[in-house]
């Protein structure tokens, strides 16, 4: 059976990815499973004996509670599981939930991997640590040959969303990377280019192809090929999911044969 699996967190922009994976897996014929990850990183900070917290009102450092945390990480998955309920309503799809720990991206990931997917779509919706949403799919549980190819637009939101795309990148294939930076202006182009390069550097990789392609045709249906032609073994959306409408990107969600991330 198809899921869309969404992967939600504390972060305050998490529970807006919940209408999106309902949308989706209603256009896919798929259940609707919610995971919410408690930070393992926290959960471990509060049980340290030396963690303290500051009150943002009060501006004073008290003891981190674990219990308290807890609590809260259990309030948030209430919210959690009543959003993922709500939207999957209204979108007319089943739906389950369960709460891991863990860390967004590495369970997203694990359950994927679970999932005896069969040579069917399977997709998940997760959430960062910035707040920014995920979306992947894969037709397989392992990663197969090739390249990652991280695509982005020439605006300042894709560039932030850049070194979670990387991340996602590095967990999803294992050959190599490469970039493309799409607009219909020479000279955004250009620009973004240099500033992906600065962040290529400063995270080791500065040998990264960076190729540039115009947004008309990527629009006109040419990124299927031009993922083909540069042996992609995963393709990444670095927060320009609107170079694509819902329609187009879950008909590459169908007929690609290598896991798709989308970070918006």
């Amino acid at each position: 059976m198809r899921r869309i699996l969404i992967t939600l967190d504390s972060s305050g922009g998490s529970l807006e990815a919940v209408d999106g994976a309902a949308l989706m897996a209603s256009r896919l014929g798929a259940e609707l499973v919610g995971l919410f990850v408690e930070d393992a990183n926290l959960v471990r900070l509060a049980a340290l004996p030396c963690s303290a917290e500051v009150g943002f009102a009060s501006g004073r450092a008290r003891r981190l509670n674990p219990g308290t945390v807890k609590r809260g990480f259990e309030h948030l998955a209430e919210d959690a599981r009543c959003a993922i309920a709500r939207a999957a309503d209204g979108a007319q799809v089943k739906w389950s939930f369960e709460v891991k720990q863990g860390t967004v991206v590495a369970e997203a990931l694990r359950a994927i991997g679970r999932d005896p997917v069969h040579g069917r779509a399977h997709a998940a919706m997760a959430c960062d640590p910035a707040g920014s949403v995920v979306l992947l799919q894969a037709k397989e549980c392992t990663a197969p040959a090739g390249d990652a190819l991280i695509v982005l637009d020439a605006g300042h939101r894709s560039l932030r969303a850049f070194p979670t795309a990387l991340e996602l990148a590095a967990q999803s294939c294992t050959v190599g990377l490469q970039v493309v930076v799409v607009s219909d202006s020479v000279i955004a182009v250009r620009a973004q280019i240099a500033r992906v390069r600065r962040l290529l550097e400063s995270d080791d990789r500065p040998a990264v192809a960076v190729h540039a392609v115009t947004a008309a045709s990527v629009q006109e249906g040419s990124l299927p090929a031009l993922a083909e032609n540069l042996k992609c073994g995963a393709l990444v959306f670095s927060a320009c999911a609107g170079l694509l409408d819902a329609d187009a990107l879950a008909a590459l969600v169908e007929a690609a044969e290598y896991p798709v991330f989308v970070v918006a």
